[in-house]
């Protein structure tokens, strides 16, 4: 189908917009076509973390090449969180105003050009300017694949995608580590021109594919009886359909399904977004500072063994959460499914016994055993999490949304993470005491979930009071 199928009915309802909708899908994008395009996102995805594990690996040497202080070296990773914070709200402001196709590829492009200023100087304040630039970019891909996954995936594949993407996130990290292992961390930047290479060739791929394969309004946009469709990027991706649309657009204007109501105002969003957050933190700081974790408080200073260490507590243990997590969100019916915020609770519990059990460990194996199960459980309540948040809103603001969950995850998350254990640090005067706050931070994310629960519980007695009040009102009028 070389162009686009246009809808004219007046009175379409949004239901019928949807079934059409899938049908459209259906005929354009085929599921070999389908696994072709999420495996090209999930190699963006991975790759996107090489720099992450390069920094972490070679800590030492790239703080003593370029002269940095712990807390300089911290704010690479935070001043990158702010670049995230600024591209999630670009994300929610432009989605639906300008194809997902070039705003993606483009923000593909800056991250990794990004990078190439560490070819160029070694001045803190530039190099803190690629970062942040670098985080903008990198955001974008991370708002953006669920939402392909969402839009374009097979309904009874999903899961299975979503599983697929958030594999695909912990790999990166673990090239950037055996990257440097190999080659040497003292030739570090190999490893930022392996990440720039393998994106921009993956960009390029996308780029020549058709702009309908990544934005499902462009071959889907009812327009009123006489209109025409604009073929710029910027075309009417909102539906404009009728007059019974726009009076519908109206009422949720001042309805439950406006952002103010339906996100900023909604707890469980708000609160399955905090516990995210914890999680990311969790993660990013160790990732960032799990090297100089085990050289300084576990004194171990073979890098082969601390490579182990961290592919088995942090690159491993994260892939097989997500990997089992992914079963089991099956298994109790999808992220949406009844018993799907019960497992994340039960997971959390019991990754906070393990994140305890951590900080007693004073030897490098125990420590990555018991990181290792900590971190299996955590990827487990976070899979289900990622893809439970988006219910917690109505179907129409998930793009949204989802731009809004990124805003709060790189705030709360990804930006403060390296930059306050390395504050923790150099305020306590070693890396044992940050280890410990770090993981003691995660019970603050268990406390969240049973808050949602508790609201959940809460909403369907209520559901129930009225149900039984309204059979009464029945039986009295008849």
């Amino acid at each position: 189908m070389d162009s686009a199928k246009v809808y004219s009915t007046p009175n379409l309802s949004n239901s019928q917009i949807e079934k059409e909708l899938e049908k459209e899908k259906k005929v354009i994008l085929s599921k070999s076509l389908r696994w072709f395009i999420l495996l090209i996102l999930c190699l963006l995805h991975s790759f996107l973390g090489v720099s992450g594990g390069v920094f972490s690996s070679g800590v030492t040497i790239i703080k003593k090449e370029l002269n940095l202080t712990d807390n300089q070296f911290g704010s690479f990773g935070s001043i990158n969180g702010i670049g995230s914070i600024i591209g999630s709200f670009l994300f929610t402001l432009l989605n639906n105003k300008i194809s997902r196709k070039y705003y993606f590829l483009f923000a593909m492009s800056l991250n990794t050009c990004m990078n190439l200023c560490f070819f160029f100087s070694n001045k803190y304040l530039i190099l803190c300017m690629a970062r942040f630039l670098s985080g903008i970019g990198c955001v974008v891909g991370y708002c953006y694949f669920p939402i392909w996954v969402d839009q374009f995936g097979m309904q009874k594949w999903k899961t299975v995608m979503f599983t697929l993407v958030n594999l695909s996130g912990n790999l990166g990290m673990l090239w950037g580590y055996l990257i440097n292992l190999i080659i040497g961390s003292d030739k570090w930047k190999l490893g930022l021109l392996t990440e720039i290479c393998s994106i921009m060739t993956l960009v390029f791929i996308l780029l020549l594919l058709p702009d309908k394969y990544f934005n499902k309004e462009m071959y889907f946009v009812p327009l009123k009886e006489g209109e025409t469709r604009e073929n710029s990027i910027f075309s009417p991706f909102l539906i404009e359909n009728s007059k019974k649309n726009e009076e519908n657009k109206n009422e949720n204007n001042n309805s439950n399904h406006n952002f103010y109501n339906s996100v900023l105002c909604n707890p469980s969003f708000l609160l399955i977004s905090f516990f995210k957050s914890t999680v990311a933190f969790v993660a990013i700081a160790q990732f960032f500072w799990f090297t100089d974790f085990a050289q300084s408080s576990l004194l171990v200073s073979e890098p082969k063994y601390i490579f182990l260490a961290y592919s088995a507590s942090l690159v491993f243990s994260g892939m097989g959460g997500v990997a089992l997590g992914g079963i089991i969100c099956t298994f109790v019916g999808g992220y949406n499914g009844k018993y799907a915020l019960t497992t994340m609770i039960i997971s959390q519990f019991l990754a906070c016994v393990f994140a305890f059990l951590c900080t007693k460990m004073t030897t490098l194996f125990y420590f990555a055993l018991f990181d290792a199960i900590f971190n299996v459980l955590n990827s487990i309540g976070s899979l289900i999490g990622g893809g439970y948040v988006l219910t917690t809103v109505p179907k129409d603001m998930t793009g949204t949304a989802n731009g809004t969950f990124m805003f709060l995850l790189n705030v709360l998350g990804f930006m403060p993470a390296p930059m306050v254990y390395a504050a923790v640090k150099s305020y306590f005067g070693n890396s044992k005491m940050a280890m410990t706050l770090l993981m003691y931070y995660n019970f603050l994310g268990l406390f969240a979930l049973v808050i949602v629960g508790l609201i959940k519980k809460n909403k369907k007695n209520e559901n129930e009071n009225e149900g039984t009040l309204l059979s009464d009102l029945n039986e009295n009028e008849n």
